[in-house]
């Protein structure tokens, strides 16, 4: 449990930084518009924080440490949402300073999404076979 509450630090301290930036950017630039670098400090605290944690409290109860599905999803999920949150912080920062968003942001935004949520299923389907297998 305690990779867990240590991954989950880490994630919220990455929200604030994420939220921390996201206000001082847009005010250094007089920025009033609507960008993605608003969604990047929530993203962090649920998909992140929250979600770390409440698998973690699962993962002990159900016994996953042997499950090779599940370490390998996590480990995936952990990697998209990392890889997801740089999109959009990129893609923010050009909304911001008035640049052109380029097509391959746009696909690294897109893959990024698809393999989180097929990474964050794969968790869950796993925590309902082990589910099924402990009662």
């Amino acid at each position: 449990m305690k990779k867990y509450i240590t991954l989950s630090i880490l994630y919220a301290v990455l929200a604030m930084a994420a939220g921390i930036f996201y206000r001082e950017f847009t005010k250094f630039f007089h920025f009033t518009q609507y960008t993605t670098l608003s969604t990047v400090h929530v993203h962090l605290f649920a998909l992140g924080m929250i979600f770390v944690l409440l698998i973690g409290l699962y993962r002990d109860k159900l016994d996953l440490k042997q499950n090779k599905l599940y370490t390998t999803s996590f480990l995936v999920y952990n990697v998209f949402l990392l890889f997801m949150a740089l999109m959009l912080l990129i893609k923010g920062i050009l909304q911001v300073s008035g640049s052109s968003i380029p097509m391959l942001l746009t696909i690294g935004s897109g893959i990024s999404h698809t393999g989180l949520g097929i990474s964050m299923i794969l968790v869950l389907l796993s925590l309902l076979k082990a589910s099924k297998q402990n009662s």
